[in-house]
């Protein structure tokens, strides 16, 4: 049965897609998240309205959002691609990146003994996507794609800030798939920049590791390097300068 974890979620009807066979079951928990879309970026002007997250989370998508396993083995056995996008080319396994769950400060909760209970909630829903986004990969899900905006799936793994070591085995997968480690999206802004964001000096070691160009500069004429010396990451900053 489907249950709606999140306000976020919408059925939509499932359209006649070839099934894929039953495979072994997603090992990751349930995890209620309170979640906020925020501002889309645009691939270019013209294409903005097209871009804005008006129409409804397709199910899948909400699905690896939870994450919840068995809502997603059973829309995939339904004929739900496992490639199946929303409105801004975003595929389930990209949403396993989209949405982070925010630290908590003292302004949410009165106690620091409950910013740790929620840190550490944040953590296992985090890890939990990290589970999702593997078995997703093991099943099918192209690990190239691309969304509206040039993100490509590397992109948005690298501009994840949580994760841990499953997130590096993603990066890592992805590469070994053929992800172009130097591909932009419209901001110019290559997976290693957008890890530099991130702060990410782990997936950027991993990701120099792999051929991407420390030397590349976005729209607005950064490198990855200008933007760790900004936010003074003393670890960025010495993996980028290797």
């Amino acid at each position: 049965m489907i249950r709606a974890y999140s306000p976020i979620l919408c059925f939509l009807a499932i359209q006649g897609i070839a099934c894929r066979p039953s495979a072994s079951r997603i090992e990751t928990e349930h995890i209620a998240l309170a979640t906020d879309a925020g501002t889309v970026d645009a691939n270019a002007t013209q294409t903005f309205s097209q871009c804005d997250y008006s129409q409804s989370t397709p199910p899948l998508h909400s699905a690896v959002l939870a994450p919840d396993g068995k809502e997603i083995e059973a829309l995939l056995s339904s004929g739900v691609s496992i490639d199946a996008r929303n409105e801004c080319g975003e595929t389930a396994l990209m949403w396993a990146f989209a949405l982070e769950v925010s630290r908590p400060t003292m302004t949410m909760h009165p106690s620091s003994a409950l910013i740790a209970k929620e840190n550490r909630r944040m953590e296992q829903a985090n890890a939990a996507r990290m589970k999702t986004a593997i078995w997703l990969l093991d099943h099918g899900a192209d690990p190239n794609a691309t969304d509206t905006r040039g993100n490509s799936v590397l992109a948005h793994a690298a501009a994840f800030s949580s994760g841990g070591s499953a997130l590096l085995e993603i990066v890592d997968r992805l590469v070994k798939s053929g992800a172009a480690v130097n591909q932009t999206n419209y901001k110019g802004d290559s997976p290693l920049i957008r890890a530099a964001l991130r702060g990410r000096a782990d997936v950027a070691s991993l990701l120099i590791a792999s051929g991407a160009s420390a030397a590349l500069k976005n729209k607005i004429g950064k490198t990855a390097l200008d933007i760790a010396n900004e936010a003074n990451r003393p670890a960025l900053i010495r993996v980028l300068e290797r």
